[in-house]
């Protein structure tokens, strides 16, 4: 079949186009999609339909489509085919089935005439599309670095790259380069792994074109994930970090906050536009995740200066100070972000407050008056989890069992404390990914060591070791061992705890992760460190 419109013709037979003067041959695939979508011009098409139609015996990625897509525009122009998103496409240019002869006559002469001046209006329309295409900033994501060490995020890098490229595609006008393209040239660069990142960026901008080049990583805990971003242009470095309970949903956040951020610019007019209280707190984690503490602070209070509602820049304040050993100051952060979490409604953010504030007395506080110190956090937990029972917050409901039953542990009120821990260990079975539960096993350990039921105490660390193994988690693997070392430093088996902390340390370097090994190290100075969670 033959359609024509304006100064087109496509042949459905043999995948030919011809149009403003140059025959085009398609694809098979992409025939096959122009073919779909013309014989049901009066409807959307459901991407999943296309794809199901047009690759039904092999499983294929939705860019296939996006590609195919793309081929017939680029022929066409960008307004024969509607995307609608979410949904699917529809053809929307007007079609006839013949090219009806004319008699050679005055009618032809005018008919020409008419036609010639249309080609040129066609011409300068093209030129228009074309131009305003080339308008369009270009956006290429690098592959997301996933610093989620476990089994369960490996799948982070490269369809966290296609989800991001997908997604903002779809939710923006805003040009965005195929992912396979980026992954290709990454390949084709000489020592590519081995560069800086201003090195990559430097090298890809020049391969692809791309006036914005995203690096993203993912961090964090499970159900409490960080998207940490740098954009990249010509001139100009932005960075950021958006959290939420699933890596999803953090790429989500970040793609809104692009397609804010870039869709009303063209690649001329890109200029420096920061978050400032956001890129503040950004720089304030990367010297957080290096342990220089003091760079830290000055960073996450240039960002509560500029934003104070900004409650998670505070939380990490009050980690640092902390960590350099000022726990007044600390505490009085955190009572301050837990008013603003509740002024703010931000549930989750006073949790957090409660429990960090019960788990900073438990473990820095003047251990000479223990059991004021005990009751006091104890306080703050039990409101911690009254509050996470009331929100249905199941995450927090395990993290306050825990902490509580490590107070009735301390106490020496064990049976008091197994209950707390076993709910605990209830709660994290709960989740997607079993290394959870890895906490409260090691309390239990802990709380049979304290009763010398030293058997007990090896049968749940044997199996917290074996959910660590199973789902790949060094981090917790080094908790184990170091948890294991306590327990041997307190029956005086000095040579056997340092052993397991040893083992720990090997551990942290084989996973060559900078936190593990500042933690094994914290350990061999009996200076513990507070992690943000």
């Amino acid at each position: 079949m033959k359609y024509y419109f304006d100064n087109s013709k496509i042949n459905l037979k043999n995948g030919q186009i011809f149009h403003l003067g140059q025959t085009h041959q398609l694809r098979a695939k992409t025939l096959l999609v122009l073919k779909a979508l013309i014989e049901r011009q009066d409807c959307i098409v459901d991407k999943s339909e296309l794809l199901a139609q047009i690759w039904p015996d092999v499983v294929v990625q939705e860019q296939v489509l996006v590609q195919s897509i793309k081929e017939i525009r680029d022929i066409l122009g960008s307004d024969v085919i509607k995307t609608y998103p979410k949904k699917g496409y529809q053809w929307v240019q007007t079609l006839e089935t013949s090219n009806r002869n004319k008699q050679h006559s005055i009618y032809t002469i005018i008919a020409g005439a008419i036609l010639l001046a249309f080609l040129a209006l066609a011409w300068f329309w093209q030129q228009q599309i074309d131009q305003e295409q080339n308008n369009q900033i270009s956006i290429a994501f690098l592959p997301v670095k996933n610093e989620m060490q476990d089994a369960l995020h490996e799948w982070v890098p490269l369809k966290g790259m296609d989800y991001l490229s997908h997604r903002l595609e779809e939710q923006s006008q805003l040009n965005v380069l195929n992912s396979d393209d980026l992954v290709f040239a990454m390949a084709r660069t000489r020592d590519f792994d081995s560069q800086s990142i201003e090195q990559q960026v430097y090298q890809l901008r020049k391969k692809l074109g791309a006036d914005i080049i995203i690096q993203t990583r993912l961090a964090g805990f499970p159900q409490d994930f960080q998207i940490h971003y740098t954009m990249f242009s010509a001139h100009n470095v932005e960075r950021g970090v958006e959290f939420a309970k699933t890596p999803y949903l953090a790429f989500d956040k970040l793609i809104a906050h692009i397609a804010q951020r870039y869709g009303n610019f063209a690649p001329s007019s890109i200029n420096y536009q920061s978050d400032f209280s956001n890129e503040a707190f950004a720089n304030g984690i990367e010297f957080y995740l290096k342990r220089e503490y003091q760079q830290a602070i000055t960073y996450f209070t240039a960002a509560l200066n500029a934003s104070p509602t900004l409650l998670s820049a505070r939380r990490y304040l009050a980690a640092s100070y902390a960590n350099s050993g000022d726990l007044a100051k600390s505490l009085e952060l955190l009572e301050e972000n837990i008013q603003a979490a509740q002024v703010a409604g931000d549930k989750r953010e006073e949790l957090r407050g409660y429990l960090m504030v019960g788990y900073l007395i438990i473990n820095y506080d003047n251990p000479d008056d223990r059991a004021n110190r005990l009751q006091t956090a104890e306080q703050y937990l039990n409101t911690g989890m009254q509050l996470a029972t009331l929100y249905q917050d199941k995450l927090f409901i395990a993290y306050t069992h825990e902490e509580l039953g490590k107070v009735k542990r301390i106490q020496g009120k064990y049976l008091q404390a197994v209950p707390l821990l076993k709910s605990a260990l209830e709660h994290h079975k709960a989740f997607r990914g079993s290394y959870g539960q890895t906490t409260a096993l090691i309390e239990l350990a802990k709380v049979a060591a304290a009763q010398h039921q030293y058997e007990q105490a090896s049968h749940y660390f044997a199996q917290a070791h074996q959910i660590a193994d199973t789902n790949q988690t060094p981090s917790n693997k080094v908790w184990i061992l170091l948890a294991q070392a306590d327990v041997l430093l307190a029956q005086d088996k000095t040579s056997l705890a340092n052993e397991k902390a040893v083992e720990a340390k090997a551990v942290a370097q084989q996973a060559q992760n900078d936190i593990l090994k500042n933690r094994v190290n914290a350990w061999f100075k009996q200076h513990p460190i507070y992690d943000v969670n």
